[in-house]
């Protein structure tokens, strides 16, 4: 099932994987539910990130992006990718005030 994209993010530094052509492009698409849960069993923010990034973040074509992502990606992109989908969360989870 297709998952409704946020938006794209260009890479500012390429990652080729092992087999494959270069990724100069994903796309992050809205978290859901199951990936909200996850969060309970994730201790520290950078490692939170990390899995948020591997689980949010799409090829152009929407497939998957390879296992371990995060872990190939320039701090740079490392962290302007870790600040958006971080946000997606933040503005999902409830703050406890009253609507």
């Amino acid at each position: 099932m297709s998952r409704k994209v946020h938006k794209s993010y260009r890479l500012a530094t390429p990652i080729t994987p092992k087999q494959g052509t270069p990724i100069t492009e994903v796309l992050i698409v809205r978290p859901r539910g199951r990936d909200l849960k996850v969060l309970d069993q994730i201790d520290g923010h950078v490692e939170i990130m990390a899995t948020m990034i591997d689980r949010l973040c799409r090829m152009p074509d929407e497939t998957d992006v390879f296992v371990g992502f995060s872990d190939e990606l320039d701090v740079e992109d490392f962290a302007a990718l870790g600040e958006s989908v971080m946000s997606l969360i933040t503005d999902a989870l409830p703050t406890g005030g009253k609507s």
